[in-house]
């Protein structure tokens, strides 16, 4: 390998004129300065026929591992440098780094699969018509990767509501635990793999307490849900839709009365990166519910958009979003519906994987 040149300093414009020309760097830090390298003989990987042995086949058949792309770029260059110290410097990992900020260099990681990811949900819901009306939903999440498909969560679920002065509803100013469901997500394609990504949920619940008015009655419910997402510039832009249909029985213990209730839920929202680990966004959610189940009796919907922001590091992420209503019905506060649902709903996701 023959080196044709001698530098003193590296910079991203250095390395994008060199790539194309056949050259790259190596730092040589015992001079403190950059060897510029040209291969007489290159490897060429074929990547619509690449030999794949009958161990290593075996081996990605049984889901145990998990393939990301640009999730810990900066991790994997620390880990190449563990190695190889000498040419692998900081100015490397400032220059390199800028160059996958920048979307041109890029990194693939293999996970061991079967870990697990603890969530912690925190949504404030506040305004009515009249009155002061606040609650808080809380919902703990623990989710294990079984396969490379197939996902299982356990939900423990509390509620919060301080009430007061708002027709309709009983003056309460409560803490308490509102039930506990299970989930599972099988992911049938994958946005970096498959070109987009298709997943399918299915999710039963108990609920000990109405969501709206805090008022003592259990819920048995059961929610489906087809969840889509497609990445766009090099993962820069990700765009994902989640169709959700929840069927309700209800048993109101004050009436003594049960009934049927299907919920559809359709949200859509776009985020992009402003900077490593950084995404700003937008999102829809639209929420139709029908009595007795049926598509024909329309009880109520309403329309909430609003903005998101998302952090991402490698063992821990967050996503906060704000979500005024929009419109709804029955209209009872201008083209707002603030019987069913509120003015305002502020989401606050954290997750942390182990």
């Amino acid at each position: 390998m023959d080196v044709v040149a001698v530098s003193t300093e590296l910079s991203p414009e250095m390395v994008l004129d060199a790539y194309p020309r056949g050259l790259f760097p190596m730092a040589y830090v015992e001079a403190n300065v950059i060897t510029w390298h040209r291969p007489r003989t290159r490897a060429v990987i074929p990547f619509d026929s690449p030999h794949v042995s009958r161990r290593l086949d075996r081996t990605i058949s049984q889901g145990k591992f998990e393939v990301t792309f640009d999730a810990a770029f900066r991790d994997v260059m620390k880990g190449c440098a563990a190695d190889r110290p000498i040419w692998i410097s900081d100015d490397f990992h400032r220059v390199y780094g800028e160059l996958h900020d920048r979307g041109v260099a890029h990194s693939v990681e293999v996970w061991p699969k079967g870990g697990s990811e603890l969530y912690q949900w925190v949504t404030s819901r506040s305004g009515k018509a009249d009155g002061s009306y606040h609650a808080i939903d809380l919902q703990t999440e623990l989710e294990h990767g079984f396969t490379d498909h197939l996902q299982g969560s356990l939900y423990l679920n509390a509620i919060q509501h301080d009430v007061s002065g708002v027709s309709g509803f009983t003056n309460r100013d409560q803490f308490r635990f509102n039930g506990l469901q299970g989930a599972l997500k099988y992911n049938v394609k994958s946005p970096y793999k498959d070109g987009y990504g298709l997943a399918l949920y299915a999710e039963p619940g108990y609920k000990r307490y109405s969501r709206k008015s805090g008022d003592r009655q259990d819920t048995f419910f059961f929610e489906t849900k087809i969840i889509t997402q497609k990445n766009y510039l090099d993962d820069t832009l990700i765009w994902a839709t989640n169709l959700s249909a929840e069927l309700e029985r209800e048993h109101n213990l004050e009436k003594r009365a049960w009934e049927t209730e299907l919920e559809l839920t359709l949200s859509t929202g776009i985020s992009y990166r402003i900077a490593p680990r950084w995404f700003i966004g937008a999102e829809a959610v639209a929420v139709s519910a029908f009595e007795r189940a049926h598509l024909n009796k329309l009880g109520e919907y309403a329309l909430f958009a609003g903005p998101n922001l998302h952090y991402a590091d490698k063992r821990w992420w967050f996503t906060v979003t704000v979500l005024p209503q929009l419109t709804g019905w029955p209209e009872n506060s201008g083209a707002r519906d603030l019987n069913h649902f509120e003015k305002l709903e502020i989401r606050l996701k954290v997750g942390l994987n182990f």
